[in-house]
C-alpha cells in the first residue's frame, strides 16, 4: 500500500495522542469510575439482571395497557360517530326541501343541533382516552426512574 500524502492522519503520533487523552480531566474521571474499570477488565458489573428484566416487563405491560386504552377510546369514538350519523339520517328521513314547511325546517335544524352536540361528546371521549393513556405513561416513567435509582444504588454498594 502506498502512503497517501494528503491524509492528515499519516503524521499523527499515537503516543502523543494517548498522552493527551490520558491528561483530559473527563477521560481521567471516566477511567477512575468503578463501572468502567470493571468493563475494561472484562468483568461484568454487579447488576441485578432480574430487576432489569422485571423493569422491562413493566415497560411492556405499560405499553400493552396504553394500546388497550387507545383501542377502547377508538372503539367508543367509532360507536359515537355511527350513532351520530344514524340519528342524523333518522331525523332527516322523509325531509324534502321543496315540500318543507317551517316546522320541517325546525326539525332539520334540531337534527343538526344534536349532531353538533354529539361532536362535542366525541371530543370528550378523545380527551378522556388521551388522559388515560398519558396517565399510564406518566406512572410508568415515574416508576422506571425509581427502579433505575435503586439499581444505581445497588451497583454503588
Amino acid at each position: 500500500m502506498s502512503k497517501d500524502d494528503n491524509n492528515p492522519f499519516n503524521n499523527v503520533d499515537l503516543g502523543d495522542m494517548m498522552k493527551m487523552w490520558s491528561e483530559n480531566p473527563f477521560v481521567k474521571s471516566l477511567m477512575e469510575n468503578e463501572f468502567v474499570q470493571k468493563m475494561t477488565k472484562g468483568e461484568a458489573p454487579d447488576m441485578d439482571m432480574n430487576a432489569i428484566m422485571e423493569s422491562q416487563k413493566k415497560n411492556l405491560d405499560a405499553l400493552k395497557s396504553m394500546n388497550e386504552k387507545a383501542a377502547q377510546g377508538l372503539g367508543k369514538l367509532a360507536e359515537q360517530q355511527s350513532k351520530m350519523m344514524s340519528d342524523a339520517m333518522e331525523g332527516l328521513k322523509g325531509f324534502k326541501p321543496e315540500e318543507a314547511t317551517e316546522s320541517k325546517f325546525e326539525e332539520a335544524q334540531d337534527v343538526f343541533k344534536r349532531a353538533v352536540e354529539s361532536m362535542s361528546s366525541i371530543g370528550e371521549v378523545v380527551k378522556n382516552s388521551g388522559e388515560d393513556i398519558m396517565g399510564v405513561v406518566s406512572e410508568r416513567m415515574k416508576d422506571s426512574m425509581s427502579e433505575l435509582e435503586e439499581l444505581i444504588e445497588k451497583i454503588r454498594k
